[in-house]
């Protein structure tokens, strides 16, 4: 199937926090279930941070502005929090956005909820 706009064919899935702290996770998947981005991030609303901890996009899918949602999204009501994030490589390794495999933080538990 050929798409023009490839960024009209996306499906997020968005892993809620189990706790205060955990780590929330952001997945843009095509059609094919191939994952496009991942954002995971925290935030501790007692001393009002946020922290993104990774955020990785596959090279056809940046310049589409999708980053800059991912990270507008994460910051969704806690937009006055002082925010940082772990320095992110400029070029993703071979490995890191070849599976289809999602990040799994070890306290998380459920299901994954569809997201805007």
């Amino acid at each position: 199937m050929l798409c023009l706009h490839p960024f009209r064919q996306q499906l997020w899935l968005y892993y809620p926090a189990a706790g205060e702290g955990d780590f929330q996770v952001l997945c843009v998947c095509d059609r094919t279930g191939w994952d496009a981005a991942v954002l995971s991030w925290h935030t501790c609303s007692e001393c009002r941070r946020g922290h993104i901890a990774k955020i990785s996009i596959a090279d056809h899918w940046q310049r589409q502005g999708l980053g800059r949602r991912l990270v507008l999204r994460a910051m969704r009501g806690a937009e006055d929090f002082h925010w940082t994030t772990t320095g992110q490589s400029p070029k993703p390794s071979a490995s890191s956005l070849s599976s289809p495999a999602r990040p799994v933080p070890p306290s998380r538990s459920g299901s994954p909820s569809a997201t805007t």
